[in-house]
């Protein structure tokens, strides 16, 4: 019988045991990867539960230049989907991404007061290689990657500064590198970006985003690295650890393992061996106690500021206040209060 089960596993007709998870919403963002059968229970601020099971997950590439699969060229691009078949509250639902477009930067879900964000899936590797370097690479260890709050909370508990000069609250793709370089993009259309990149003119300003419990320059060219890279460290109430990066920074102007305070300018950025095009890449990671980091799409910081910044302006602001599991033929009550008209 022990003979016949190790057979069966090495070929495959075991399937891995699905997993329960719980988290409760917090004051920070909540990442975590599922594969198939697995069952997420998010419970809201109001008490409400949200319970969500992961089916499948799927990409695709939709357009591509690439003479040959997987290896990239100086004019290469490649724009795919990502898919994740989703329940949540019993009802059916495919969640969409688009990857190196102007839809990289999209909004996020909201589904019965949980805002949901597909972030990754690992059926992108098929098809776009992880060797694009910086030590961070689009490996997971499970089908699909996602992170959820309640939709009436920020990503953090404090207000997120910029964390470099905007004309306007705006993102366009093709300040992304080369068109090509967003959170899981196709690095010349065959390498997998693990992070975002923007566009700036060298010498351009970095502010701390938040506060700063630690800050470092972990590759630098007087260590003899091919780039200068940073990173920032903050721990939350919650007990969560926030990890953010910035690549090819020119000048560190902070003080190394000090504390920075949210706003400061802390470095310029985007001249030390940029490529095609000065830029800084950004990467977001976050860890739970106990728990190894987790990558996130940087996009989903730049989001919330925007979104605070918009606020701060008095722009349109819609909102609807989380309900229960609807009903079909029953009638839905849900409130708008916190909207407000521009």
């Amino acid at each position: 019988m022990r003979l016949l089960l190790v057979l069966a596993s090495l070929l495959g007709a075991i399937p891995a045991i699905a997993r329960e998870l719980a988290f409760q919403a917090k004051d920070t963002v909540t990442g975590f990867e599922l594969d198939q059968g697995d069952v997420v229970r998010f419970q809201l601020r109001n008490g409400q539960v949200r319970t969500l099971v992961f089916e499948d997950a799927s990409a695709r590439v939709l357009a591509t230049n690439l003479k040959e699969p997987r290896k990239a060229q100086p004019d290469g691009g490649t724009l795919y989907e990502m898919r994740a078949r989703v329940k949540i509250d019993g009802h059916a639902l495919t969640l969409i991404r688009y990857v190196a477009s102007q839809e990289s930067f999209a909004v996020p879900y909201v589904i019965n007061g949980m805002r949901l964000w597909l972030d990754a899936v690992s059926d992108a590797l098929r098809f776009i290689s992880d060797n694009h370097g910086g030590g961070a690479g689009c490996a997971m260890s499970r089908r699909a990657r996602f992170a959820a709050n309640d939709m009436r909370d920020a990503l953090a508990p404090v207000p997120l500064r910029p964390w470099m000069p905007f004309k306007r609250w705006f993102i366009d793709i093709a300040e992304s590198y080369n068109g090509d370089d967003p959170y899981m993009g196709a690095y010349q259309g065959a390498e997998c970006h693990a992070g975002l990149d923007i566009n700036h003119p060298k010498g351009s300003p970095l502010f701390a985003p938040i506060d700063i419990d630690d800050h470092y320059l972990f590759n630098s060219l007087a260590e003899g690295d091919n780039n200068n890279r940073w990173r920032g460290v903050h721990q939350w109430p919650s007990g969560d650890t926030w990890t953010l990066q910035a690549h090819h920074v020119v000048k560190l102007l902070s003080p190394e393992h000090k504390p920075t305070r949210a706003g400061a300018h802390f470095a310029s950025a985007a001249g030390v061996n940029p490529g095609n095009n000065e830029h800084t890449h950004f990467i977001f990671r976050t860890r739970r106690e106990a728990e190894p980091d987790m990558m996130l799409d940087p996009w989903m910081l730049f989001w919330q500021t925007f979104e605070q910044e918009s606020d701060k302006a008095g722009e349109i602001r819609v909102v609807i206040q989380p309900w229960g599991p609807a009903r079909t033929g029953k009638p839905v009550h849900f409130s708008s209060e916190g909207t407000r008209a521009g």
